[in-house]
C-alpha cells in the first residue's frame, strides 16, 4: 500500500466540496469517505462520524464503517447523553476542548474503558479523535481507527489533518438541511413542511383538499388546568397526545394544529373519500382505546372525537413575515361544532352524515339532527356502535 501524499489528499478535499458529495445521505459518505481513504494509502479500519444534531428526540448519531461492511448508524437519544461511559470518554474531550486526541488502546489507562471496549474486540490498536466545529459552535466529531500493531504514521495523520475542515463543511451543510426538515416536520407536519420546502410560502397560496376531518378534544379540560399546577398540566396534555398522535399518523393522517388539549388533523387518500374516512374512524378507535388504558393518579383522561368529510382550502395565512399554514373553510368549522356534541351528549365518536355515507358498516346510529353554533340548519349526526 502506497503511503498518502499531498496529491491523494487534494483529491478527498475535492471530493468533499464537490457536487457528488452533496447528495446522498451521511451513511452513503461515510462508506465513500472509507474507502477513498484507503485507497489513497491511509490504513483506516473503522471511520465513524459522531454527529449532533437539533431534534426533539435525538441528540446524536454516531454512522460507522469498515471495510467490507455495510455503514450503520446508532442514534443517541436526550436521555441517554450523560451516560458514565460517554463522560469519561475522549469524544466528550474531543467536543468539550475541540482538540484532537490521539490513543493507543492497549495503553495501561486505557484498559479498561468502557468506551473503547468494542473497538479492542474488533482488534483496532489505536484511535484518532478529531473535532468537527460549526458555525454555531456545536461540536461534532470523527474518529479514525487502525489495526496496524504500530498505529496511524505520521504521513496518515497529515492525510487526516488535510481533510478535517472540508469534511466538517460537508457533514454540516448536510446537517443543516437535515434539521430544518426534521424541524419543519416536527411543528407543523411532514405533507406541510414539504410543501414548504417546495417553495409554497407566499400568503394567500393555497389549494383545495377533499379529506376526512378529525376534531379530537380533551374533556373537562378546563376544570383540569384549574385544579393542578401548570407543569402537570404539560404532563398530562403530552400523555394525551401521546396516545391520539400515533393513531393518527398510523394510518396516514396528518396533524395540523394542536390547540390547547384540541388535535386538528385531516386524511387524504388519492383513491377517494371512502379510503380516507375509513382510515379516520381507525384512527379516532385506536386513539381513544389508548387512551382507556392510561391510569393517571389525578385525572381521568378522556376525549371526544368528531369526524366529517369535506372540501377545505389548504395554505398560507398571515401578514408579512409571520405566516401560518392551515386548513379553512365551513367543513373545518362543521367539524369542529360537532364536538362540542360529544361533550353534550358523551358519545366518544360523532360524525357528519357525509362521513358516515362514506363508510362500508352499518354501526353508524343517528343520534337526531342537532343545531350547531353558526349553521343556520340543524345537522343529522351519527355514532359509532361498533
Amino acid at each position: 500500500m502506497t503511503a498518502p501524499d499531498e496529491a491523494a489528499a487534494l483529491d478527498i478535499v475535492e471530493w468533499l466540496v464537490g457536487d457528488e458529495c452533496q447528495h446522498g445521505t451521511s451513511l452513503v459518505l461515510v462508506e465513500q469517505l472509507g474507502e477513498k481513504l484507503r485507497h489513497a494509502g491511509a490504513l483506516v479500519d473503522r471511520l465513524n462520524l459522531h454527529l449532533r444534531t437539533l431534534h426533539p428526540e435525538i441528540l446524536a448519531h454516531t454512522v460507522s464503517w469498515a471495510p467490507g461492511a455495510v455503514a450503520t448508524e446508532v442514534l443517541l437519544d436526550h436521555n441517554n447523553h450523560h451516560a458514565p461511559v460517554f463522560l469519561g470518554s475522549p469524544l466528550r474531550q474531543v467536543m468539550t476542548h475541540r482538540s484532537w486526541v490521539r490513543d493507543r488502546l492497549d495503553a495501561p489507562e486505557n484498559a479498561g474503558s468502557g468506551f473503547y471496549q468494542s473497538f479492542a474486540a474488533d482488534g483496532l490498536v489505536e484511535m484518532v479523535f478529531a473535532p468537527l466545529e460549526n458555525a454555531d459552535g456545536t461540536v461534532s466529531a470523527a474518529s479514525f481507527g487502525t489495526r496496524r500493531p504500530s498505529g496511524f504514521t505520521e504521513a496518515e495523520m497529515m492525510l487526516l489533518a488535510r481533510i478535517q475542515k472540508p469534511l466538517r463543511t460537508v457533514l454540516e451543510l448536510k446537517t443543516l438541511r437535515q434539521i430544518g426538515e426534521t424541524l419543519l416536520e416536527t411543528y407543523i407536519g411532514p405533507g406541510t413542511g414539504k410543501r414548504i420546502l417546495a417553495g409554497h410560502i407566499r400568503r394567500g397560496d393555497m389549494q383545495l383538499v377533499d379529506a376526512a376531518l378529525m376534531f379530537c378534544d380533551l374533556r373537562g379540560f378546563t376544570q383540569l388546568s384549574n385544579r393542578v399546577a401548570n407543569t402537570r398540566i404539560i404532563q398530562l396534555l403530552n400523555v394525551y397526545f401521546d396516545q391520539i398522535v400515533p393513531a393518527i399518523n398510523a394510518e396516514g393522517g396528518e396533524v395540523l394544529k394542536f390547540m390547547g388539549d384540541g388535535i386538528l388533523a385531516f386524511f387524504h387518500h388519492e383513491a377517494g373519500p371512502n379510503l380516507a374516512c375509513a382510515a379516520a374512524l381507525r384512527a379516532a378507535q385506536a386513539g381513544l382505546a389508548r387512551l382507556a388504558l392510561v391510569k393517571e393518579p389525578d385525572a381521568e383522561l378522556q376525549a371526544g372525537m368528531a369526524l366529517h368529510h369535506g372540501i377545505v382550502g389548504y395554505g398560507n395565512v398571515g401578514s408579512g413575515r409571520r405566516l401560518d399554514f392551515t386548513v379553512i373553510g365551513i367543513d373545518v368549522n362543521l367539524t369542529s361544532r360537532i364536538e362540542t356534541v360529544c361533550s353534550l351528549t358523551g358519545k366518544p365518536i360523532l360524525m357528519s352524515g357525509r362521513f358516515a355515507a362514506h363508510l362500508d358498516h352499518p354501526s353508524t346510529v343517528s343520534i337526531g339532527l342537532h343545531s350547531l353554533k353558526g349553521f343556520d340548519e340543524p345537522v343529522e349526526l351519527f355514532s359509532w356502535e361498533g
